[in-house]
């Protein structure tokens, strides 16, 4: 009897540790703004989340921002970077998945005052089902790049879990990542709209106005 108790013991222990590492569910959702720590100074961290997938999925797309700015990686590959914490960044992952672990990585930066970084992985399967993963409690983040930090499996004894600062919508950032629906159709009206000008002139853009800090310019002359 003391036998078999030891064995359903070990074998809970062996499903808890999968299911730690696994893509969590739609269910759960909810993306966190995290850093290393409440105080926000000029600085870089590095924050990692590793999880296992059983099946490759039809679609993934990641969506990221950070206050100020980041590169992210999927499995030791760059797939982007971003330097405006007030635009939403969408990235197509798929190809950079592989069956098993997996692990989304990201170089954080923060130029003063207010400090956060926030994603979500959506995976999309044939059965209509998904999985997410999301920047929440099961990261880990540091202040040096350990080597092989972009590797799905590493040593995680040097690193730390983060604070979670508060759910997508806090201030000073807002709901960042509901932007993007709004901005994808802004572009599409644009792109449809004649450009009306008096002919023999052109029209050239001399300067991008980042809204974050500056917010509209209109321009009547």
């Amino acid at each position: 009897m003391k036998r078999l108790i030891l064995l359903l013991i070990t074998c809970n222990s062996l499903f808890t540790g999968v299911a730690a590492g696994q893509a969590e569910k739609v269910s759960n959702s909810s993306p966190k703004w995290l850093w290393i720590d409440r105080d926000a100074k000029s600085e870089t961290i590095f924050g990692r989340r590793a999880f296992t997938i059983a099946s490759l999925p039809q679609t993934a797309k990641l969506s990221i921002t950070c206050d100020n700015g980041f590169i992210v990686f999927v499995n030791g590959r760059k797939v982007g970077n971003g330097d405006e914490w007030a635009k939403p960044y969408e990235f197509d992952v798929k190809k950079h998945l592989q069956l098993g672990d997996n692990v989304l990585a990201v170089k954080a930066t923060n130029e003063g005052s207010k400090a956060g970084l926030v994603a979500k992985l959506m995976m999309t399967h044939k059965n209509s089902k998904a999985d997410v993963v999301v920047t929440d409690s099961q990261w880990w983040v540091s202040r040096k790049a350990h080597e092989g930090w972009q590797a799905p499996s590493i040593n995680t004894e040097d690193w730390q879990r983060p604070v979670l600062l508060g759910k997508m919508g806090i201030a000073p950032w807002g709901n960042v990542f509901a932007k993007a629906g709004s901005r994808n159709k802004e572009s599409s009206v644009a792109a449809s709209e004649a450009t009306v000008h008096p002919k023999g002139f052109k029209v050239e853009k001399i300067y991008d106005v980042p809204k974050a800090d500056q917010g509209s310019w209109v321009s009547m002359t």
